[in-house]
């Protein structure tokens, strides 16, 4: 293994729905990740300070809402945030 060269990785996802009548149904949910890692760089093999980390994030949110009007009609709303 290499000095320095290292990854700490957190990954989460979850989901929720709800069926708040017997028309209407809530659904919410999100996926997220965090890698904090360092890269080797055999230059700097000496003075490990400057050896570059780096960080990457993502997530990202979901939301909808299905509303049945009636047997032959319906709508659905969807929000997403990236």
């Amino acid at each position: 293994m290499k000095p320095n060269n290292s990854s700490a990785v957190v990954t989460l996802q979850g989901k929720l729905a709800w069926q708040v009548s017997d028309r209407v149904t809530l659904r919410a949910g999100g996926v997220g990740s965090r890698d904090d890692w360092g890269e080797y760089i055999h230059s700097q093999l000496f003075n490990p300070t400057h050896m570059p980390r780096h960080l990457d994030q993502s997530q990202s949110y979901f939301s909808t809402l299905h509303h049945t009007l009636s047997s032959r009609s319906f709508y659905t709303v969807g929000l997403n945030y990236f």
